[in-house]
């Protein structure tokens, strides 16, 4: 009765200790950006990480007993951490309880020091395999610092020996898909949704879960419960807009992305990606407002993606948005674009002026990038162009002679050159450019061409 009594007084001094540690929440919050901060730093977190749990426990001796209880009654576990840390590793012997290495490790972990925590929670599962809370605890740990293939065995071990609760699962979850392990993962995160159906950090894992195995469906569905409950999260419109992309349904992820837009938190990237959206449903009208409002918000290093943005709009013919975001570059951009941003904007400034009939302005813009860069294939080739529309034939040709030195641009050069042959009813030669372009690059639409050419050739020699 004696001895029951006293190991009563020693549990409930143990609680009384896991309890005061419970209380104390780590000096050392995780940083904000840190993919375990929101779980980590959470109240509730540290009560269930630091609190006392009689379910599979290791037993203390009587002196062990005495130990705690001295250092409860000196309120070391509260007011001086580090020296009770310091005493329980002094009487750590090869025979002691591992309570005293699960004791040193909450301690020090409560003051921040994760190397010796780690190090003795090690010790409490090797003296005491069974034991959930250390299992559970160095699992959490190890997650926490991204050591992934180490916490995946001590949270599955926890939930074995009964620490079947969501916070586990859920880090169980997160090791196992930055793992590559998606199945585990999701299986996982199932649980944490389970035990916890409230916590949205669960059922976005379960979400990335989907994504990576190709479930696109249920990650859909899922998404869209969260979107109801939280409207105002960004990530969940955009994570909605990507998968649906992956299920190649354009215009309910464009939808998405304009909600986003009106509610005010859309980046300039989800924009730019809105007008992509429109563009590729033929409508310029609708992407170009999407254009400009992204570089409005654009911090001024995005020049490059709007430049192709402008090229798109000018090769599809889009000639009155291509102009307006031709002027929203330069307003921008302009004091940051480089020598050959700029020669590029030039460029297609160029064959819009072309495309619009204002040939003069185009040819002026298109002589000044020669005179800068003599090799510069593609305003050559534009040079070519204007010449040939208006029968200004020996420069068209010198032009394009000059873009077939470029290799990038000489097969286009070549069948450039055979089209002003044609013209000039010149077929054979027309028919050897074509078959050195079609040598070099090879293309269908080309080879039409030239078997058409070849016939006329064939007709001319028999008249």
């Amino acid at each position: 009765m004696k001895y029951l009594i006293r190991s009563l007084g020693c549990l409930l001094c143990l609680a009384s200790a896991g309890s005061t540690l419970a209380a104390r929440a780590p000096k050392t919050p995780v940083p904000d950006d840190r993919p375990l901060a929101a779980i980590w730093n959470d109240p509730d977190f540290a009560r269930q990480f630091f609190g006392y749990e009689a379910s599979v426990e290791p037993k203390l001796s009587l002196e062990e007993q005495a130990l705690y209880r001295g250092l409860d009654e000196r309120r070391l576990f509260t007011e001086n951490p580090n020296q009770a840390a310091t005493e329980l590793t002094a009487k750590i012997t090869p025979s002691s309880s591992a309570l005293l290495d699960y004791s040193v490790a909450s301690l020090r972990l409560s003051e921040g020091d994760t190397t010796n925590a780690v190090r003795h929670y090690e010790a409490a599962v090797i003296r005491y395999p069974r034991f959930m809370r250390a299992h559970r605890s160095l699992g959490m740990i190890l997650a926490r610092e991204g050591r992934y293939a180490e916490a995946t065995p001590h949270l599955t071990k926890a939930i074995e020996l009964g620490g079947a609760e969501a916070v586990t699962y859920g880090l169980l979850g997160f090791s196992h898909l930055n793992l590559g392990n998606h199945i585990s993962a999701e299986a996982a995160y199932k649980n944490a949704v389970l035990h916890d159906p409230a916590n949205l950090d669960w059922k976005l894992g379960l979400i990335k879960s989907y994504i990576e195995v190709g479930q696109y469906q249920p990650a859909s569905k899922l998404l869209d419960e969260l979107i109801q409950s939280h409207p105002d999260k960004a990530n969940l419109w955009v994570l909605q807009a990507n998968v649906l992309l992956q299920q190649e349904q354009t215009l309910r992820a464009a939808v998405n992305l304009e909600a986003l837009r009106r509610l005010g938190k859309a980046t300039p990237q989800d924009l730019a990606l809105l007008g992509d959206l429109y563009l590729a449903q033929d409508s310029p009208a609708l992407a170009l407002p999407a254009y400009l409002e992204s570089m409005e918000l654009d911090d001024g290093s995005r020049g490059g993606r709007a430049l192709k943005t402008a090229g798109i709009l000018s090769t599809r013919g889009s000639f009155p948005e291509a102009k307006a975001l031709f002027a929203k570059i330069h307003e921008t951009y302009g004091d940051t674009l480089t020598e050959e941003d700029l020669t590029t904007l030039q460029r297609l400034e160029a064959r819009v002026a072309l495309g619009t009939g204002d040939g003069e302005r185009a040819i002026a813009m298109l002589e000044e990038i020669i005179a800068r860069n003599p090799m510069d294939g593609e305003a050559l080739l534009l040079a070519g162009d204007y010449y040939a529309r208006n029968d200004q034939r020996e420069k068209a040709d010198f032009r394009y002679q000059t873009a077939a030195n470029v290799e990038a641009f000489r097969a286009e050069a070549w069948v450039k050159q055979a089209e002003l042959q044609v013209q000039a009813r010149a077929y054979a030669q027309a028919v050897e450019l074509l078959r050195k372009a079609q040598k070099l690059k090879p293309r269908d639409h080309i080879q039409r061409y030239l078997e058409k050419v070849e016939l006329a050739a064939a007709r001319a020699l028999r008249s």
